[in-house]
């Protein structure tokens, strides 16, 4: 069904945004000016960093046919490396690895990733490859940047644990696609380096399914842009807390993908970022009482809520999305300290992935 919605729409796909870009056009200006080309099909808002449309440039010179094709091709292909990846990061059997990979595909956020062309399943692969391989994860976090609203906290996590190199790394190609992207449409850079947060602030809703900036729009608009400065404080925050209290990498990266959607506007389609939970919560499963209420707070976002009837309580729906993460964030940084507790006193040395 995702395939075939994927083929038919793909309305959130970044094409006419890297369409626009292929040709020299500025695709920013050109939503902001009114598109007046009529060049935005669909909900394809450009509101991604420039380093997004300059990878996307080869599909950019495609037709929208071939390329959503294509597009939907990639999310699946990247579906199957992110559960190969947990699979090796994590320690996973071959039974637990199969579970995770149905579960994902059986997902409301994956099947409306695929369906409409979202880019939540490139952030998560992102994510999994700087778990599978520590040393490349500047360049991940550098590729992260295109959605924003992902990578805040785990670049705070990077300065908690002081890897300055790595963080260098990520700025480094994130000013190499923007001075990319400026070097084909021209005008002036700082206007260009600001036009993606200008169409994100004027040419988006921001109302999303749970999180401090949407529960803030909703209850007290003029405070849209102090909910931003705090929810980038308690993005800090919290990666400061991961990096001191969990003992290991991969469980601090999968408790900060949890607390990651409560902060800043996520879609329901990024959920799929808790497959990085997710995977650890089934190599934990030691740990029954914390599993059930992981698990529980996992299996809501991926098929409870769009079962229960909150759409006329969206307050109480903004507090219960963020209330479960938190739960999330707790159990997988808690269990986290005790494995790696439990795993040091059996085998008198620290485990990697704090596997139980």
């Amino acid at each position: 069904m995702a395939v075939q919605r994927a083929l038919i729409g793909c309305q959130d796909f970044q094409w006419s945004g890297a369409h626009m870009f292929a040709q020299g056009i500025d695709p920013y200006a050109d939503y902001l000016a009114g598109d007046p080309r009529h060049a935005v099909l669909m909900s394809q808002v450009p509101n991604y960093l420039h380093e997004y449309y300059v990878a996307l440039w080869p599909i950019g010179l495609m037709s929208f046919g071939h390329a959503k094709v294509l597009w939907t091709g990639l999310n699946l292909l990247f579906a199957v490396a992110i559960v190969l990846l947990l699979r090796s990061v994590y320690g996973l059997s071959r039974k637990q690895a199969y579970l995770l990979a149905m579960l994902l595909a059986i997902s409301t956020p994956f099947r409306i990733a695929v369906g409409s062309g979202q880019q939540a399943l490139l952030e998560t692969l992102l994510v999994c490859v700087a778990l599978w391989k520590p040393s490349q994860s500047g360049m991940m976090l550098g590729m992260s940047y295109f959605k924003y609203s992902f990578s805040p906290i785990f670049f705070f996590y990077a300065a908690a644990c002081r890897a300055w190199k790595q963080i260098a790394m990520s700025l480094v190609l994130a000013a190499g696609g923007l001075l990319v992207f400026w070097a084909r449409v021209h005008g002036s850079l700082l206007k260009v380096l600001a036009e993606p947060f200008m169409v994100s602030r004027w040419g988006m809703e921001h109302r999303t399914d749970g999180d401090l900036i949407s529960l803030t729009n909703m209850v007290y608009p003029r405070g849209y842009n102090a909910a931003i400065v705090l929810a980038l404080a308690l993005s800090a925050g919290f990666a400061f807390l991961a990096h001191r209290r969990s003992p290991t990498f991969a469980g601090a990266i999968a408790a900060l993908a949890a607390i990651n959607l409560a902060l800043l506007p996520h879609g329901t389609h990024d959920a799929v970022l808790l497959s990085v939970p997710s995977a650890w919560l089934m190599a934990n499963a030691r740990w029954s009482l914390a599993i059930f209420a992981g698990g529980v707070s996992i299996s809501m976002f991926w098929f409870g809520f769009k079962l229960v009837p909150l759409r006329h309580y969206p307050v109480t729906s903004q507090l219960l999305h963020m209330g479960l993460l938190a739960v999330l964030f707790v159990v997988v940084l808690s269990g986290d300290r005790s494995c790696e507790q439990f795993n040091a006193s059996l085998q008198g040395a620290p485990h990697t992935t704090a596997v139980c």
